[in-house]
């Protein structure tokens, strides 16, 4: 984690930074909220304004902050305490760039993925709500000012990666019904190799667009649906010209 915090101290100057991958190495939940700090980091620049009397003498202008879009944390032994606080960035900061995160072959469990769905369902609700019209045409998005920034715009993670973590049934099942909501940005969720249990794997087969298929190990394929042995990829936006059956 030493490491990690030094690294974030230098993300927020990386503006060219659009990457970054800290596979395997055992950063710690320390570590890794160290990072997500960072790239969400952004400094406020303070400017005076004369001319319009009726706004605030103050007006905040957003500085320029990380461009990380692509974070990969695979293999570091982070727990539900890193997953959760990752939820917690997607869920309320509408600035974090991030649109692909890779938690895969780590220690998160079902509170940790829970989080996670449940910033997924969060973000997909107020994307509807952003993109439905008034009865009088207007954006409904915008009578949400009171419980959000006027800027507020809704977080697109589009790719996450939970591959071989400790996610029992209940985190599963609520996966399931992120990615399943009609709005949602995920277009990909890869949950391999997690101990979700046959009824929940199913559960996930009969979602649009999901593929399942059995691992194979020393030239033996498992059953499809045998709990961990089994491989889910959740598709859930195709890219165009590209069929959604497989």
């Amino acid at each position: 984690s030493v490491g990690a915090i030094a690294i974030s101290k230098v993300i927020p100057k990386c503006k060219s930074l659009n990457k970054l991958g800290l596979n395997f190495n055992n950063l710690g939940d320390e570590g890794a909220i160290s990072i997500l700090d960072a790239i969400i980091y952004k400094e406020d620049k303070q400017t005076d304004t004369e001319t319009n009397h009726h706004e605030s003498s103050n007006v905040n202008e957003s500085g320029s902050g990380s461009k990380i879009t692509v974070l990969g944390l695979i293999g570091n032994s982070l727990s539900d305490k890193t997953a959760q606080y990752a939820a917690t960035v997607i869920l309320t900061q509408s600035h974090c760039p991030i649109t692909r995160l890779y938690f895969n072959e780590n220690n998160i469990r079902n509170d940790g993925a829970i989080a996670l769905a449940d910033a997924i369902i969060y973000n997909s609700m107020m994307k509807q709500q952003h993109s439905q019209p008034n009865n009088d045409g207007s954006n409904s998005g915008m009578n949400l000012k009171t419980t959000h920034k006027k800027n507020r715009q809704v977080h697109q993670l589009e790719r996450l990666g939970l591959s071989d973590n400790k996610i029992g049934k209940l985190g599963g099942e609520r996966l399931a019904t992120a990615v399943s909501s009609g709005y949602s940005s995920i277009e990909k969720l890869c949950a391999s190799d997690n101990p979700f249990g046959s009824s929940t794997y199913a559960k996930l087969a009969k979602l649009p667009n999901v593929f399942v298929s059995a691992k194979s190990r020393k030239g033996r394929t498992n059953q499809i649906l045998d709990g961990k042995n089994c491989r889910v990829m959740v598709i859930w936006q195709p890219m165009p010209l590209i069929s959604p059956t497989f």
